[in-house]
């Protein structure tokens, strides 16, 4: 049976705890599609005795090899353009020195550049608050850059999306964003509750080897 997009669901992993080896671990998820990408699953495991908490958003489409580096200038056409980051990708703006790392405890997130500047800058902004002053001044020339990005996007900025697994990818406007809801509607993706099981095992497996 194939899973029903974009319902949330809850699954047993049949997994103990690799932390505290006492709790059973299971899955929250969802399963949807994307435009020109395929299908996904959003997914956060979580054990039933301590903290333990693992977040990703994982392909589940056969797209072949998706490009291990990706880039985007923050042009205006291209603001909206759909960003899928999977655990253990990165994203960098080497005009502003910034590189932030997805990692599982943050958990896998679909965004877009915009999202991506504006996230960038709520955090400068709390760093802002608790620097010296000569970090302070460096983190100001940052938010201004920001900010006028924002603002006016000219493409003076560039968001590069770095994912050695290969499960990243950032998807143009154009190619996601005009469908039609009936063609929403319409969408299937052939995946079962076993084969979520499989994934949502792989990503532990993945977790404890990095």
């Amino acid at each position: 049976m194939n899973e029903e997009l974009d319902k949330i669901n809850k699954i047993n992993l049949d997994l103990r705890c690799p932390v505290c080896h006492q709790g059973n671990l299971y899955m929250i998820y969802k399963v949807t599609k994307i435009p020109y990408f395929g299908g996904i699953v959003t997914m956060t495991i979580r054990c039933d005795k301590c903290s333990l908490k693992i977040s990703d958003v994982i392909a589940i489409s056969n797209k072949g090899d998706l490009p291990t580096q990706q880039k985007r200038l923050t042009f205006k056409n291209n603001m909206g353009d759909l960003i899928v980051l999977s655990a253990g990708s990165k994203i960098e703006i080497p005009e502003i020195g910034i590189e932030v790392y997805v990692s599982s405890e943050s958990g896998g997130e679909i965004t877009t550049i915009e999202g991506v500047l504006l996230d960038i800058k709520d955090k400068v902004i709390s760093l802002m608050r608790n620097a010296s002053k000569e970090d302070k001044a460096v983190l100001s020339g940052i938010l201004k850059k920001i900010t006028n990005e924002l603002r006016d996007p000219s493409g003076k900025l560039s968001v590069v999306v770095t994912d050695e697994n290969q499960r990243s990818a950032i998807i143009p406007n154009e190619l996601w964003a005009k469908r039609a809801e009936k063609e929403r509607e319409a969408m299937s993706v052939k995946i079962s509750t076993e084969e979520i099981k499989r994934t949502g095992k792989k990503v532990i497996k993945d977790y404890l080897n990095r």
